[in-house]
């Protein structure tokens, strides 16, 4: 996915504020979650757990940032995506970070199972 970077995600020293890295890798597990169909249920969704971000590189504005997802572990209530952000025109990313999330069935208020078509998608068989 590649989101724009905008003038206002800018701190006092001209390069994006950390936290607002944050909000890019959100907009791309959004975005990688509804092309997938997983945003349907009302009931259930997505909780993050844990974000770990590893910092490299200052992005700056203008620019666009591209951002991917990959599943790297699969659990029975939560799995783990990786993820990168790398400003377009670099050859390596401006940070990298792994979420761990939960299924979370909301009406309950407990994590619960994988249902088995994301499961699917997150082990690559669908």
């Amino acid at each position: 996915m590649t989101v724009p970077i905008r003038w206002g995600d800018m701190d006092a020293r001209a390069h994006v504020n950390n936290a607002q890295y944050m909000r890019y890798f959100e907009e791309a597990r959004v975005a990688w979650s509804q092309a997938r169909g997983l945003r349907q249920d009302d009931q259930a969704g997505f909780i993050v757990a844990k974000a770990t971000v590893d910092y490299h590189a200052a992005l700056t504005w203008p620019g666009n940032v591209i951002s991917q997802v990959y599943a790297a572990r699969v659990g029975n209530k939560s799995f783990t995506l990786r993820q990168t952000l790398t400003a377009e025109a670099a050859a390596s990313p401006a940070a990298t970070a792994e979420f761990v999330v939960v299924w979370f069935d909301y009406a309950a208020g407990v994590s619960a199972a994988l249902p088995a078509p994301l499961r699917a998608i997150l082990e690559g068989r669908a």
